[in-house]
């Protein structure tokens, strides 16, 4: 490859193309003083994560990515993504003490 920086670039542009088409524009609003925007144990339990399963989580969660967008851009398969998320996830739940149970 002669130009690895340009491939990146390009890469992430075309991928930030697909997220802003797919997702509204970001609208700000305050909070107030002290409120959790999300469980404020979420941060710990992620870091126990594998880096894979934790870059899967974000991407797909955080992002809004789809498993294919995501498997294309760590070099996985599909079902290996499907596959860390469902472990990272269940891995979650556990740690944040989440029971889907009715």
């Amino acid at each position: 490859m002669k130009n690895p920086d340009g491939y990146v670039y390009r890469v992430g542009q075309r991928l930030g193309r697909r997220w802003a088409v797919r997702h509204e524009p970001v609208v700000f609003v305050r909070v107030e003083e002290g409120a959790h925007l999300v469980e404020p144990r979420l941060g710990s339990a992620l870091s126990e994560l594998s880096v894979r399963q934790r870059s899967v989580v974000v991407m797909v969660h955080g992002l809004g990515w789809t498993h294919v967008e995501t498997a294309e851009f760590l070099g996985l398969s599909t079902s290996t993504v499907q596959k860390h998320l469902e472990r990272a996830v269940a891995h979650l739940r556990n740690a944040l003490g989440v029971d889907l149970a009715p």
